[in-house]
């Protein structure tokens, strides 16, 4: 064992000649190696010790017995409160005429070392406080204070909250915004769903007649050769407007399904799979529990998210099949859509850009839902969105 492992063994004038060869500045000690010396010491209070390593040091130190009646105080505690010769600790710290009501003697005095943090109203500065016992060579016990000035690092960390509670209130300010202009898109894409199945339809349907009559009406008048000349065009015009028809519907369901807001959520994802398996390579499987009572504004948002992750399925997989699979698991809804591509690419989904994945980030956000992107350890990728199921009460008959 090293003379410095049997410290508490050493006597006086030993432990003053180890203190003596010690090169390093005592300043430099922090709250951690201020703990260390004080155990080294051996919990012996002496007079020139204490000098030797309690005044060159930056934090504040002072001592103080059961009667609380200060003992010592370092230089550094000195320039914060004053001069402390027969005051009382309570009266020196606070001013105080009597004890206060925070006073940990008690504790230490029993022998328990506390730490906390004080505000002190004299010096305007926040302390970070070790409070212990210690004893003298006559066995009295006394408490040692440590005083380390954190008012700088409490400030940053003010600042810090500061800018954190700033940025959470910009952030819920733009979900809010976001929001607000998915709801006004939404609403958009209603209005402009309904005139082109209105309108557009009627103009179409109104050619399709125009069409009919021509033919009817005016075909007597003509030669075979150039009837049958007629008819052949008449028969390509009202192809072009069966095209365009079918065009229309499918413009307008993308914009707003109408057999969303007719027969539901379910029912508009499986005629999304449908158009999925008529106009792209992929094969898409469906599989659901029969329905969800949910809310309008909910069910589109599950519906756009459903119908950007089959997008990006069909410009970006390389996958030959995926799934929908939608169902019900501890009070949860679980939709899930996998596929068999490439998978993800880690930086892209978080990259700024990426507006598609941004976007139904911000729809589940908005509704307090996870969406949880990953790779699967074969092959392809998966997409899961997690719904805290709450039903709807249902109206009482009056």
């Amino acid at each position: 064992m090293s003379k410095e492992d049997n410290y508490i063994d050493l006597s006086k004038n030993e432990l003053i000649n180890l203190i003596e060869e010690k090169d390093q500045r005592i300043d430099e000690l922090k709250i951690e190696n201020v703990k260390l010396k004080c155990k080294e010491i051996g919990g012996f209070i002496d007079e020139d010790i204490f000098k030797r390593i309690f005044h060159p040091m930056t934090d504040g130190v002072y001592i103080v017995n059961k009667e609380f009646d200060i003992q010592y105080v370092n230089p550094s505690l000195i320039k914060d409160f004053g001069v402390y010769e027969g005051k009382k600790c309570y009266k020196y710290f606070l001013n105080r005429e009597n004890v206060c009501s925070g006073c940990k003697n008690a504790e230490v005095f029993n022998g328990e070392t506390i730490y906390w943090e004080w505000y002190s109203s004299i010096t305007a500065k926040i302390y970070d406080l070790i409070e212990t016992p210690i004893k003298n060579y006559n066995g009295n016990i006394f408490k040692l204070k440590i005083f380390h000035d954190i008012t700088e690092r409490k400030q940053k960390e003010e600042e810090l909250q500061n800018k954190v509670k700033e940025l959470n209130t910009l952030r819920n300010h733009l979900r809010s915004l976001s929001n607000h202009l998915q709801q006004i898109q939404e609403n958009e894409k209603k209005r402009l769903a309904r005139e082109l199945h209105d309108e557009l339809g009627q103009v179409l349907t109104a050619i399709t007649l125009e069409v009919f009559n021509l033919r009817d009406n005016y075909s007597i008048t003509l030669t075979n050769d150039v009837f049958n000349k007629a008819n052949l065009i008449i028969k390509q015009i009202l192809s072009l407007i069966d095209n365009t028809m079918k065009l229309t519907e499918r413009i307008v369901m993308n914009l707003r399904p109408v057999i969303l807001d007719d027969l539901g959520l379910i029912a508009a994802l499986k005629w999304l799979v449908d158009q999925t398996n008529k106009y792209s390579k992929i094969e898409c499987k469906f599989e659901s529990i029969p329905d969800i009572d949910i809310d309008k504004d909910k069910a589109i948002a599950i519906y756009r998210i459903v119908q950007e992750n089959i997008t990006n399925i069909q410009r970006h997989s390389k996958a030959t099949k995926m799934l929908i699979l939608i169902k019900k698991e501890n009070d949860k809804i679980h939709i899930i859509v996998s596929d068999n591509g490439i998978g993800f690419n880690e930086k892209k989904i978080n990259k700024p850009g990426s507006f598609g994945i941004l976007g139904m980030k911000e729809r589940s956000l908005l509704f307090g839902w996870n969406l949880v992107f990953e790779n699967k350890k074969g092959k392809g990728a998966v997409v899961s969105l997690i719904i805290p199921f709450v039903s709807r009460p249902k109206l009482r008959d009056r």
